[in-house]
């Protein structure tokens, strides 16, 4: 049920929504209207205007028509007021502000060009301007106060035609009553038919006409009528004559002669005067009597048809002077001491004054009833001023400071702003109102350049800049940004650029030509920089220059300028310094004099074990790690893990020779010196060093010291042991000691050994008990004296077996035991010398010991390379020491013999043995051998990859068959990623080159726009490109034409691709600059940018701004450009020679104007008329008519202007309408058979009668006399029938008659009464002369019991000429004249005579139409005619 607030108005008609509320209460706040309405829910629906008014009710709020004393509807608390709106108000009609009608406003003497302004009209009175009554409508003035209109404008009345309802719309709320709205109704409602005063009743119903949206409604219901004779309705406003019906006919005779004649009498009361009537004759309107207070004449209708009476004496109504206000106060000009009723009258300024305000020259009063000036009120009168056009012109010059100088006044013509000159000053001339003197030279004040425009980014075309030109500043050559364009206008008085500048006009260009590049030059800092900006070029990671950094500058070519650096690759350190890779550490590299981003190796040197893998190492000029890191990329670096080996070749084995070497490893040293039990007899102990080789070398060139075993002394046992056998015997050396003959000892043999400490080892036990035998012994000493046993010791003998018993005497005993260098296998033998066999014998088994070779474990072969097969060689055995794989023997060298010794070492000279040098390995380019070089078996090396190859070396091992034992590594071309020149505006990158590897080639040629030839750049090992940029020149772009017209341009001097020029708008035109780039167009370069639209200026001074010139003249030269000319011509209304101005670069027009007179309005060809002869254009008059036989008929005061009309020239305005006094005696007859045009003819004119229709004759003319009588013959008429036939006069016509019956349309009598009704009226007819015959009928309600009936009757009177020419004055004039009420009595009259019940209450004639006819008469047949 709730309705959108924008359809709520327009649901119940034309009204414009002013009403701002939400009816679902979102968003209100506290303070609006209705807010408790819109805490709960709608209520009833909007459907009706009775509900949103109850809606409204609930809100609080005012009534719709918003006015402090209009109807509040029930419930509405708040009305409108300035202090408080009230919020939902209200939703009004458009009629409510505005008439329904377009409605004029007139301002009274309001001068033409004025009234033109505001859209007018000239009128009779002023001006009339037409408003619209549409609210929105632009075709026409806005709807303001029509007396403010008028008096704002000037001195000028204001009067308002517009309908009743519009005086209400338009003054009632203003004035609430207004006098305005009570003087329409009076005036429009004086007829209507109440004893109530008019104003009174119209008063009293305007009233109801504040009621809000009712107004209309009592307005259209009005018995008010509006000044246009119509109700604000529906309805007309009708005449109110009252008709009433006789008891008779009228009788009497009417009164037609004996009244005074003149304009001076009014004899209306005397008009229906009957005999016996008395009536008064009084002066007529703008009279009066001679003798004030003089009582009216009395005239008596008598007799004859004449009246009697003594006419009044009368002159005309004279103004009094003094009643036009202020006349008195100044010497004005007038004409008004003798101005009578009417008449009007002109006060003007004296000579050189004119009226301070309006543009009139005058005032014109009309002379009222009651002696007194109507008019305006009078202006004062002031100096006139000199003319505008007489003002000396010029470029620059100000006038306005002499405009409206007074005459006898001097004024001060300085320059405008913007220009600059000396002020000069001129004389308004008293005698012909012109300027006298000269006008200063003024020259343009350029607006002086700011300090924006000269920053040293910016170039500017503001030099030389005058007032609405426009320069622009732009950026300078290597600098970019928008162009800013300033207007020069004025600030105050002087001129000053106006621009919308911003924080930064201009910046730099990005230099992007000659950036500085080569092998490890950095020239990083370089990107981005623009103009002006400097640079630091140094050489990359890695590289380094003698020179150190240098400073490229970014040229305003957007080129940097060309630095001086060279840098190469820097060294990387002693990487044997870091920890880990000493030589001590057993790591050997390839690392040495290595250079950025060269690889190389470390591996385990010889002599040493690695655990893990070699390591691959990259020169990359790190901080640390003497500027190695590991390879591959992102590896760890680390050393090798690297074991010393033992040496194999040089242990000391020389026997007495003890040392500490082994475990000896490759770097360590041990000593060598005597052994326990040796005495170094010459030399020293000495240090050996275990060589990488494997060998422990001896330091001491002396060799090994000479040494001597130590003998051992021989022990002292008891008797019974013999101890002979270890005599001498030396460190290292056994004996045996056993118990002697006669003694006995378990086991009876021990084995000693010759110790360290010069003591014998192993005696513990040694004990011996005398047996027997020993007995026996000393019983037979001689026997064991005499005999030997040394014939036997052969059977001791043997190899490897030695004995004591050489020279043992019988019963001896001895030991058989093993010689030096052989081992004993179980014990020694104890043998006796037997006295009886005189042989040794022994009781032993087996009877000798067993004796094996001891392994010599002396002085092996060694060396290096020397392998021998001395192993578990026993005494006297020989073996042979030759060279093992990997070596062979050394020149002049061959195998060596050697002999293992009793004392268990070697005897023999060791070979000397040569490692087996290994063949270096044939591989491709890419893999780097020479650390192969010179490697012999067992030794190790790396193969890397050439240098511009990239991959992990691999190591190899020299094997004993002089080959190497390695896998190949992977190693690819290296990529070069460095060197070359960036692609850029200038260079153009071959795309190959960025898969160029080493040894490649690729080319940089110059890019689109510049011209050279291409270099090629070559892939170097270090992976950096090498070659000389190309020398690259940019194109350069056509000078453009030499400039013409307004565009200037600084586009020529080889400028080259990239660069900039200017174009500007010249002197005399103004136009925002552009900026032209040098840019490629296909294959070329050209101009790009757009061109500057450059527009003359236009003149400002100098313009022929005077009324006396041509409007087109006006707006021609005021649109005039630079080098162009206008035509001045004068202005309609002035005449003169035309001539031609010329726009020049000051701004000014320049050449003369034309000298442009008024022209004279020719005069109004108008008779009777006077007063507007010989009036300049711009000049106005005031008609009156021209004296004795004129009379003035129009009121108020007819103004004529003299002002333009088409081409020419005019008196305009409402002419004055002088009417000749009209004849009133001598008229020729208006009857059968004359016609004339002689009614109304007034003084000197003519009038023409006529023979009428169906009569022959001349005419003759009349002229109206100045006594108000006719001259003139009346022509001779006669018949034009001729013999044979009668001429008839037949009037024709009908007559509508309302009755109050329809019995006349059956009645047979009607007819007749109706002829003798209308026969009565004419004089000179009779009632048979008249046919009637009722044709038609109708019927109207009057009301529920009254019905009228309309009945038309046509007529037609038939008269012979003849007795028409002598007897009747009859014509269809006399008939239409004929007073209808009369003629109505009279037919009631003569109806009631024939008892016809029929009542005529109106009636209305139509024009008859009168002819004449004729009637052939029958004559007597005549004689046959002669055949011949």
């Amino acid at each position: 049920g709730k309705v959108h607030k924008e359809e709520t108005c327009a649901m119940w008609g034309d009204y414009v929504e002013r009403a701002v509320f939400d009816l679902t209460g979102e968003g209100l706040g506290p303070d609006l209207c209705g807010k408790d309405f819109y805490s709960r829910e709608m209520g009833p629906d909007i459907t009706t205007v009775d509900s949103l008014y109850e809606v409204l009710s609930q809100m609080g709020c005012c009534g719709t028509d918003q006015l402090p004393s209009g109807r509040v509807v029930d419930g509405f608390t708040a009305c409108h007021s300035d202090e408080q709106e009230a919020f939902g108000t209200p939703c009004l009609s458009d009629d409510d502000f505005q008439p329904t009608n377009a409605w004029t406003l007139e301002c009274q003497g309001m001068p033409l060009d004025l009234c033109m302004n505001l859209g007018g009209r000239a009128s009779d009175t002023g001006c009339a301007c037409e408003f619209s009554a549409d609210p929105y409508g632009y075709d026409k003035p806005t709807l303001t106060d029509p007396i403010a209109t008028c008096e704002g404008a000037g001195p000028y009345k204001a009067k308002v035609r517009m309908s009743c309802m519009g005086a209400y719309q338009k003054y009632w709320k203003m004035y609430n009553p207004p006098e305005e709205l009570e003087a329409y109704t009076t005036e429009f409602c004086s007829t209507y038919p109440s004893d109530s005063d008019p104003s009174a009743v119209c008063a009293k119903q305007a009233a109801n006409w504040t009621i809000g949206g009712l107004a209309t409604y009592f307005a259209q219901n009005s018995t008010c009528c509006s000044p246009d004779k119509r109700k604000p309705g529906k309805y007309k406003c009708m005449s109110t004559t009252t008709t009433t019906t006789p008891e008779a006919s009228v009788a009497a005779t009417k009164c037609e002669t004996g009244l005074p004649s003149g304009d001076m009498y009014d004899v209306s009361d005397c008009q229906a005067s009957y005999e016996g009537d008395v009536c008064e004759v009084t002066c007529a309107e703008k009279f009066e009597t001679e003798t004030p207070g003089t009582a009216p004449a009395q005239y008596s209708c008598g007799a004859g048809n004449a009246f009697t009476g003594t006419a009044p004496s009368c002159v005309e109504i004279v103004c009094d002077a003094s009643t036009i206000a202020g006349l008195a106060d100044f010497n004005y000009v007038h004409d008004c001491a003798e101005v009578t009723v009417d008449g009007t009258c002109s006060v003007k300024c004296p000579d050189n004054y004119e009226f301070a305000e309006g543009d009139s020259d005058a005032i014109y009063y009309t002379c009222d009833l009651d002696k007194s000036f109507r008019g305006w009120k009078l202006p004062e009168c002031r100096k006139q001023s000199c003319k505008s056009e007489t003002l000396p012109t010029g470029a620059g010059v100000d006038l306005e400071g002499c405009l409206g100088t007074e005459f006898g006044a001097t004024c001060e013509l300085v320059c405008k702003a913007g220009y600059s000159g000396e002020p000069t000053t001129l004389t308004c001339s008293e005698d012909t109102l012109k300027f006298v003197g000269q006008a200063p030279t003024c020259e343009m004040e350029p607006c002086p350049v700011e300090a924006w425009m000269t920053e040293a980014t910016v170039t500017h075309t503001c030099d030389d800049i005058y007032m609405d030109q426009v320069c622009s500043t732009f950026c300078k050559k290597g600098y970019e940004g928008s162009t800013v364009s300033a207007t020069c206008t004025l600030d105050g008085d002087a001129p000053s650029f106006v621009a919308d500048v911003p924080t930064t006009q201009c910046q730099g260009m990005e230099c992007k030509r000659n950036v500085p590049f080569g092998v490890g030059i950095d020239a990083t800092n370089c990107a981005g920089k623009v103009t002006t900006d400097t640079c630091d070029v140094m050489c990359q990671k890695g590289y380094e220059s003698p020179t150190g950094q240098v400073t490229a500058t970014c040229q305003d070519t957007q080129a940097f300028t060309s630095v001086n650096i060279f840098c190469s690759a820097k060294t990387c350190g002693d990487v044997t310094s870091v920890y880990g890779f000493a030589a001590t550490d057993g790591v050997t590299t390839t690392c040495s004099g290595k250079k950025f981003k060269q690889s190389c190796s470390a591996y385990c040197a010889q002599g040493y074990a690695m655990t893990g893998t070699m390591k691959s190492l990259l020169c990359d000029d790190d901080e640390a790690n003497a500027g190695f890191v590991g390879l591959p990329e992102g590896t760890t670096f680390a050393a090798p893990t690297c074991t010393a080996k033992p040496c194999i070749y040089g242990k000391p084995t020389k026997l007495g020779i003890s040392h500490d070497c082994e475990g000896a490893t490759t770097g360590t040293t041990c000593t060598a010196g005597a052994a326990d039990g040796f005495t170094i007899t010459s030399g020293a102990a000495v240090t050996l060093e275990c060589r990488a080789s494997g060998v422990l070398v001896i330091t001491d060139p002396a060799g090994l010291p000479t040494v001597a075993p130590q003998p051992c002394t021989v022990p002292t046992y008891p008797t019974g042991v013999d101890a002979g056998a270890c005599t001498g015997k030396t460190t290292g050396q056994t004996c045996w000691v056993y118990c002697a003959s006669g003694y006995s000892g378990t086991p009876g043999l021990w084995e000693l050994t010759c110790g360290a400490g010069q003591a014998f080892t192993g005696d513990d036990g040694v004990s011996c008990a005398p047996t027997r035998r020993l007995e026996e012994t000393a019983k037979q000493p001689s026997l064991r004296r005499l005999s030997t046993c040394d014939s036997t010791l052969t059977n001791l003998e043997g190899t490897g077996l030695a004995n004591d018993c050489s020279g043992k005497a019988a019963g001896d005993a001895c030991a058989v035991y093993c010689a030096d260098g052989y081992d004993i296998e179980g014990s020694a033998v104890l043998y006796f010398c037997d006295s009886v066999s005189n042989a040794f014998e022994t009781s032993s088994s087996p009877a000798l010991p067993t004796c094996t070779p001891a392994v010599c474990a002396y002085d092996l072969p060694t060396g290096a390379g020397v392998t021998h097969d001395c192993a578990d060689k026993g005494t006297g055995s020989t073996c042979t020491a030759t060279c093992g794989d990997g070596f062979a023997l050394a020149a002049d060298e061959t195998d060596q013999v050697f002999t293992c010794g009793a004392n268990g070492a070697f005897t023999g000279t060791n070979p000397v043995c040569e490692p087996t040098a290994c063949t270096v390995p044939s591989l491709d380019a890419a893999f780097n051998t020479s650390g192969c070089v010179d490697k012999f078996s067992g030794e190790t090396c790396a193969i890397e990859c050439t240098e511009g190859y990239d991959g992990d070396a691999e190591l190899a091992e020299c094997k004993s068959d002089g080959s190497f034992s390695f896998s190949s590594p992977v190693c690819t071309p290296r990529l070069c990623d460095v060197g070359l020149p960036a692609a850029s505006a200038e260079f153009v990158v071959d795309a190959s080159c960025s898969s160029t590897t080493m040894g490649g080639n690729c080319s940089v040629s110059c890019a689109q726009g510049f011209t050279g030839s291409a270099e090629t750049f070559t892939c170097m090992a270090s992976g950096a490109f090498e070659g000389v940029a190309p020398a690259c020149t940019p194109a350069v772009c056509p000078n453009l034409p030499a400039a013409t017209g307004f565009v200037k341009h600084d586009c020529v001097g080889d400028l080259t691709l990239g660069e900039t020029c200017r174009k500007w708008c010249g002197a005399g035109s103004s136009g925002q600059g552009t900026q032209l780039t040098c840019s490629l167009d296909g294959d070329s370069v050209g101009w790009t940018g757009k061109e500057p639209d450059c527009k003359p200026l236009k003149c400002d001074s100098g313009l022929p701004v005077s009324k006396i010139y041509s409007q087109e003249s006006i707006t021609a030269c005021s649109d005039v450009e630079y080098g162009n000319s206008c035509n001045v011509t004068c202005a309609t209304g002035y005449e003169g020679a035309a001539t031609v101005l010329t726009c020049g670069l000051d701004r000014g027009l320049a050449g003369d104007r034309p000298d442009c007179t008024p022209i004279v309005c020719p005069p109004l060809e108008a008779s009777g008329v006077t007063g507007c002869e010989s009036v300049e254009f711009g000049s106005s008059c005031v008609q009156e008519c021209a004296g004795v036989g004129f009379t003035k008929v129009s009121s108020g005061v007819k103004t004529m202007e003299c002002t333009a009309v088409g081409d020419t020239v005019a008196l305009v305005g409402t002419p004055v309408e002088c009417v000749a006094q009209v004849c009133t005696t001598g008229a020729p007859p208006s009857r059968f058979p004359y016609t004339h045009d002689c009614v109304g003819k007034g003084y000197s004119q003519t009038c023409t009668v006529k023979c009428a229709g169906g009569m022959i004759g001349g005419p003759s003319t009349y002229t109206c006399q100045l006594d108000q009588s006719f001259s003139g013959t009346l022509p001779e008429c006669s018949s034009s029938c001729g013999d044979g036939c009668t001429a008839y006069l037949m009037i024709t016509g009908s007559i509508a008659l309302t009755v109050d019956s329809d019995v006349l349309l059956t009645s047979a009598e009607a007819p007749a009464a109706l002829a003798a009704a209308l026969a009565s009226m004419l004089d000179g007819v009779t009632a048979d002369m008249i046919e009637m015959n009722i044709t038609s009928g109708g019927e109207r309600r009057l009301s529920t019991a009254r019905r009228l009936a309309t009945v038309t009757v046509d007529y037609a009177i038939k008269i012979e000429a003849d007795a028409a020419v002598e007897a009747l004055e009859l014509n269809p004039s006399a008939i239409m004249a004929l007073d209808t009420t009369e003629l109505a009595t009279a037919i009631n009259t003569a109806l009631s005579a024939a008892s016809i019940a029929v009542l005529v209450s109106d009636i209305s004639l139509t024009q008859p139409v009168m002819k004449v006819d004729s009637v052939t008469v029958p004559v007597p047949p005549s004689p046959s005619p002669d055949p011949a």
